[in-house]
């Protein structure tokens, strides 16, 4: 593995890419030093840029990239808060912790049908805290990303599109 974790999103508030540098700060002055590679740009970049310099935090910083699998699959664990992207790192059997700033992001990302399977905080603190707990044990304990891999490869466009209409009241015949 080139990276202990990659990032994967915009840069952006929203997805909470400076609770993840926080995190990986805290770490730092326990004694924990951890690689990321980030693959996006947005609004946050250049704050990310100076605070990863400011705390020296190995990051490496790729900007936007077409497809982060690579980034992904170089990685053991993964930081990213969206649903598409928590799918496809689900798909790469890597390990997820995802971050939420406000309440409806919570409950999104909580009342996920993968949520049993992500590591999901809300501040840098107990994020650390998990990261700490979980990077230990990574090799020990798969249970999640197994389960969580079976449960990604069974969804596709058309089970997508059918809860929709479900959650709609529509049917596809109408």
């Amino acid at each position: 593995m080139k990276y202990d974790f990659c990032f994967v999103g915009r840069l952006a508030e929203d997805t909470g890419i400076m609770i993840y540098l926080e995190a990986l700060r805290v770490l730092k002055k326990r004694g924990k030093i951890y690689s990321l590679v980030v693959c996006g740009d947005g609004p946050q970049q250049q704050e990310a840029k100076n605070f990863a310099e400011t705390n020296k935090l190995r990051i490496n910083f790729l900007g936007f990239v077409k497809d982060p699998q690579k980034s992904v699959f170089q990685s053991k664990m993964v930081f990213v808060s969206r649903y598409l992207g928590i799918l496809e790192c689900l798909l790469a059997k890597k390990l997820i912790f995802a971050v939420y700033d406000s309440e409806i992001k919570k409950d999104y990302l909580e009342l996920a049908p993968f949520a049993s399977w992500i590591v999901i905080e809300k501040d840098a603190v107990a994020l650390a805290n998990k990261i700490s707990y979980f990077a230990s044990r990574l090799g020990k304990s798969t249970k999640n990303i197994k389960l969580g891999f079976a449960w990604a490869k069974q969804q596709t466009w058309d089970k997508l599109t059918d809860q929709y209409l479900d959650l709609w009241g529509k049917s596809k015949f109408r």
